[in-house]
């Protein structure tokens, strides 16, 4: 049984997200799921499937995306982030990117700027 199955939550209810690894297994998950969530956010991801990830994101162009990276990121660089967010854009995503001066780590601009984006997301559901 699935966690949507077992919670009874509908997955235009349900945005997925993570940062770094989890940022990453978020985007394989949101690609193959059989429906489109109602989000998905990356927090310092890559793009580390392109040939698997780029047929199944043109597949989802509906899917919103919040996506947020480190100029000065040390373990994944910021390059690695613009090829992510290059492949979404490129296959028709909505996305929303902040990038910000500073390295593997979290912000608080950012983490405003991703409260912004579940609102608009999840509000009135």
């Amino acid at each position: 049984m699935s966690v949507v199955a077992a919670l009874q939550v509908p997955l235009n209810r349900v945005v997925l997200g993570g940062f770094s690894q989890g940022a990453m297994m978020s985007t394989d998950v949101a690609l193959r799921l059989e429906e489109c969530p109602a989000g998905l956010c990356l927090l310092s991801g890559a793009l580390v499937a392109g040939k698997e990830w780029e047929p199944k994101a043109q597949a989802r162009s509906s899917l919103p995306v919040f996506q947020g990276h480190g100029r000065q990121d040390p373990v994944l660089p910021f390059q690695e982030g613009e090829r992510l967010r290059d492949m979404l854009k490129g296959a028709g995503l909505p996305l929303e990117f902040l990038p910000f001066d500073g390295g593997h780590t979290i912000l608080t601009e950012e983490l405003e700027q991703l409260a912004a984006f579940l609102v608009k997301r999840l509000d009135g559901r």
